[in-house]
């Protein structure tokens, strides 16, 4: 199943190694570090989240035709 664990990078509560440390277990998955964002980046810059989430799921659109 296409995955893309994404992770703020200034996030405290789930520092990025632990979304690494998932995105490592999913076969295929892609991870990314939001820089500069913490642990809610879809609310604290949910642009530039929707931005990734819609290229990720346009990408997988597009690959499994």
């Amino acid at each position: 199943m296409p995955t893309l664990v994404l992770a703020g990078e200034l996030d405290l509560a789930t520092p990025p190694r632990f979304g690494r440390a998932v995105a490592e277990r999913i076969p295929g998955a892609e991870f990314e570090v939001m820089p500069g964002e913490a642990h809610q980046p879809f609310q604290e810059a949910p642009d530039m989240f929707n931005a990734r989430v819609d290229a990720f799921w346009r990408q997988v659109g597009h690959d499994r035709r």
